[in-house]
This record gives structure tokens, sequence and C-alpha cells, in this order.
């Protein structure tokens, strides 16, 4: 078949045992064998995308993706972006040629296909939505950039803000009553507002919390276990607030 279809076009190497199938080589245009088997058996362009559509779903679908609520780790990381997906969009760029650096487009579009494809929520998307929010505080901006598939919820994003918050306070609960002399602190101070309409704070009325913190004894970060997260409710958070150390003005 492939003979009668390009002749003189197509090569054969030559057999070194009896019986077993010989490579075909296009001598035309430098292609593969496989070029020209898909060419001579009538494969038309919307079967051979259908056939690896297939596969590259089954295989995506199989992959582990991100846990929710995520840690913020995971989301520095971002390793959420399927290796074979992640050939595939490097190879629709540049065909002929890999990729030997990770491209940021590359890893952002590979992101947003394995949340398009397994339903799922992606680190590109969370990452996104949380760094806008973060920048304009703004839920009209969150909710256009969710409509388009290129984020979370304004939902989500507050409940994992919930979610760290706890998480920080369970597992630094110990406040010394007194300022400890020769340790390290941090201060923090900000204006406890998380409102989407009153960016500018004209006319309204912020309560600001400072809060100075030092650490009971010096602990390798990495060498503590990390607990699992999960989305406190309102109740859990009002008992947190509660239990914690009462700082005097």
């Amino acid at each position: 078949m492939i003979q009668d279809e390009f002749n003189d076009r197509i090569g054969f190497h030559e057999r070194y045992q009896k019986n077993h199938s010989a490579l075909v080589y296009d001598t035309y245009s430098r292609g593969s064998y496989a070029e020209a088997a898909i060419n001579c058996w009538g494969v038309s362009d919307d079967q051979l995308i259908s056939t690896v559509s297939q596969r590259i779903n089954a295989h995506v679908s199989q992959a582990q993706v991100m846990s929710w609520p995520p840690h913020v780790d995971k989301l520095v990381d971002g390793k959420d972006s399927d290796e074979l997906l992640y050939k595939f969009v490097t190879l629709l760029k540049k065909p002929k040629a890999g990729e030997d650096q990770k491209d940021p487009a590359v890893i952002a579009l590979t992101s947003l296909l394995t949340s398009y494809i397994t339903g799922k929520r992606t680190s590109f998307k969370v990452k996104l939505a949380v760094t806008l929010h973060g920048l304009t505080r703004s839920r009209k901006i969150i909710d256009l950039m969710h409509k388009f598939s290129l984020g979370i919820t304004y939902k989500n994003v507050l409940n994992l803000f919930d979610a760290w918050a706890k998480f920080d306070i369970e597992t630094n609960r110990a406040c010394p009553d007194e300022l400890a002399m020769g340790q390290p602190g941090t201060a923090v101070m900000d204006n406890d507002d998380f409102k989407d309409g009153t960016l500018t704070g004209a006319n309204t009325f912020h309560r600001t919390n400072v809060m100075f913190v030092q650490p009971q004894d010096l602990v390798d970060t990495s060498a503590v276990s990390r607990q699992s997260l999960s989305i406190p409710t309102a109740d859990d958070m009002k008992a947190l607030c509660a239990s914690q150390h009462r700082v005097q003005p």
C-alpha cells in the first residue's frame, strides 16, 4: 500500500533477520515512516486529533491534582502541570523542537488546560485570583476572571484566607505575655478591611490591627510537619479569635 502511494519517494531499511518488519523512510521530505503510513492509510486530521485528545484526557484525568485548600508552599511550587500535556503544548508552539527550559506561558496554559480537562482547581488559577485580590481587593475583577475560567471564585478566595489564618493560629499558638530580650520579633500593622467597596477608604471608618510576634523557640520551619488544612466555619474563626492572647493597648 505504501509503495503504491509513494513509489520512489520512500525507501526501506535492509532487514537483517527473516520475518522481521522493515522500517520505511521518506526519501523526499525526510519524514518518518509513521507520517508516510498515516497519509497512505487516509487518517484525517480530525481522526488524529480525536485520538490524541482521548489519550491525553485519560492521562491527565489519572494524574494527581492540587488538594483543596492548598498550603501556600504548594502555590509557590506550582507543580500541578501534567508532563505529557506540557510536552503537547510545547510541540504545538514549536512542532520540530522541544523546550529545554520551562516556559512560564506554557506552564500557565498547561495548568489551565489541566483544570479544564479535570474540572478541578490548579495552582495557576488560585495564584492568579489571590494575587489580583491582594492588589485590588476588587470582587468584580475576581468574578470577571472566574467567568472566563482564569481564576477561582471570590468566595473561595476569602475561604482560603480564613483557612491560612486558621492554620497559622493553630501552628503558632504560643504568644509571650511580655516582650523577650534577645529574640527577633515581627510587627504587623494593617487596617482590617477586606471589602471590595471601600478600596480608597474615603468617608469610611477602619479598625487598625497591631500585632507584635516573637517566637518562643527558634525552630527550623522545614522540620515542622504541616498540618492538614480545612476550610473553617464562622463559628470556628470566632472560637479561635476568642481563645487568643489578649493584648492590652
